[in-house]
């Protein structure tokens, strides 16, 4: 019954996201604009850092609406989840726990600078992981991809996250970019957005404050590929010490291979996104870029080794079996799609199982760096930076 109950959770999710799509095929197609002024250029250090991408494209309201609902309805905890024992990590209780608890033991932190990168559609941390990261930071920057906002694009401290409000005490916390918006950028884009987030903290913590700064880069799915790149044209431009450490959580610069479990499965979840845009009326250049990217990574065709020589930690995770409290009914289905289709591509041998996955991506393609970690418990791709256990167990890695 728990079984059958899960899927029907899932599947009332995904029917928010059907019911969605045909609302907007019904609207009219003039969906995007783009912005109207080209953004300045990046200066940190006192050395120009030549854009990669376009400027990003932007829904029309209406449309970014739709996008946004229906990003919520494919990755928040459907509705009584937390009676199937998923917790909810994103709410105000976990948060208080997240800033109560006993620190690990150690000493450790993540240093003077933190700055957080969301994966695609700039789906962000829940309050109680920024909270516990925050602990053992002395600044936590939030790198929010959505710039239709001209209020929220400069830095600014935060005393929520996600809606949720972090605790009294805190007040290293900044955020740049809306966070309320879903935005689907190439990782060109991303990895502009976030060099022109630097410079502006250079702005405020100091002029020359960011050329020695020692950032710890966190980057999350997408966001693995976006803080290598920064990491790497900051080098090339002849500033090596911007970026001390990198961490990525759920990443994809492991290497590649004609049996890689989740491979066929993942392009088909990322091609499903594409025909959601379609579908709403909004083609959108920047997501077809990132597609095209996913693809030639799927296929071999991405050279992820210099990348990923610049990371020091890789994270990642299993859905485990059964039922797990940090495993969404959704994700479950996910990755047994993803085992389905990668069965009949590879025939009955070397057949991945459903649980190689983290609903999304494979352990192979996460776990790559300098260090690995596969968390302690199984955890599905969102809840990696949901759960505010997993900073304990990656500052025990640094």
């Amino acid at each position: 019954m728990v079984c059958v109950a899960v899927v029907l959770v899932a599947l009332c999710s995904m029917a928010l996201s059907v019911q969605a799509i045909e609302r907007a095929a019904l609207e009219n197609h003039h969906s995007l604009h783009t912005t109207a002024l080209d953004p300045p250029p990046i200066v940190i250090g006192g050395k120009t850092i030549a854009r990669q991408g376009p400027a990003p494209t932007l829904y029309r309201p209406d449309k970014q609406r739709i996008a946004d609902a229906v990003v919520a309805a494919a990755l928040n905890l459907p509705p009584m989840a937390t009676l199937l024992g998923c917790v909810d990590c994103r709410s105000s209780i976990q948060a208080g726990q997240a800033n109560s608890a006993p620190l690990p033991s150690g000493g450790k932190t993540f240093g003077k600078y933190v700055i957080v990168v969301p994966g695609f559609g700039s789906w962000g941390p829940s309050a109680a992981w920024v909270t516990r990261l925050a602990k053992m930071s002395e600044n936590v920057i939030l790198a929010n991809q959505y710039t239709g906002t001209p209020t929220l694009n400069t830095l600014a401290a935060v005393t929520s996250v996600a809606g949720v409000s972090l605790p009294s005490g805190l007040k290293n916390v900044y955020s740049v970019g809306d966070p309320t918006h879903r935005a689907f950028l190439s990782n060109e884009q991303v990895s502009d957005l976030v060099l022109s987030y630097i410079a502006q903290m250079e702005g405020k913590f100091g002029p020359g404050s960011m050329t020695s700064a020692k950032i710890t880069l966190i980057g999350h799915s997408q966001g693995s590929f976006v803080v290598t790149q920064v990491k790497k044209r900051l080098i090339d431009a002849g500033l090596p010490d911007v970026i001390g450490t990198v961490i990525t959580i759920g990443g994809g610069l492991g290497s590649v291979n004609a049996q890689l479990p989740g491979q066929s499965g993942t392009l088909l979840l990322f091609n499903m996104m594409n025909g959601f845009n379609n579908a709403i009326g909004a083609p959108n250049p920047d997501m077809d870029a990132y597609l095209k990217f996913t693809q030639d990574v799927a296929q071999g065709k991405f050279n992820s080794q210099p990348y990923r020589a610049l990371v020091d930690l890789g994270v990642g995770s299993l859905l485990g079996p059964g039922s797990q409290p940090y495993v969404r009914p959704q994700f479950r289905i996910s990755g047994a799609s993803i085992g389905i289709v990668d069965f009949f591509k590879d025939g009955l041998f070397g057949k991945p199982h459903p649980e190689s996955t983290d609903g999304i991506m494979p352990l192979s393609l996460v776990l790559a760096g300098k260090k690995t970690l596969q968390l302690s418990t199984p955890h599905d791709h969102g809840y990696q930076v949901e759960d505010w256990h997993v900073i304990d167990e990656m500052v025990g890695q640094l």
